[in-house]
């Protein structure tokens, strides 16, 4: 991810168990990161769609929609949408 304007488009279905392996990642905000060991929640499914464009070279702009979430545990909370955006530098 190089060059200006180049971008990624991604959809998936995401379906998460508790203490299950998710890419080996420390990101705990994302929807999958519900299901960690110190929450209530034993299960979560939900879409993910994402995106990155490059604004520049080793500069990218990432964004994340999780919609329809549902989740399964003692948990009270219940999440309609989650997002996040990030702007990630390459040095």
């Amino acid at each position: 991810m190089k060059k200006f304007g180049t971008f990624r488009i991604a959809g998936q279905y995401i379906s998460a168990e508790k203490g299950s392996f998710l890419n080996d990642t420390t990101y705990t905000a994302s929807a999958a990161g519900l299901v960690e060991d110190r929450n209530d929640i034993n299960r979560s499914r939900f879409w993910l769609a994402s995106a990155d464009l490059v604004l520049m070279k080793n500069v990218r702009l990432h964004g994340e929609y999780a919609f329809d979430v549902k989740i399964n545990g003692k948990a009270k909370t219940n999440y309609d949408d989650l997002a996040t955006v990030s702007l990630n530098y390459v040095f």
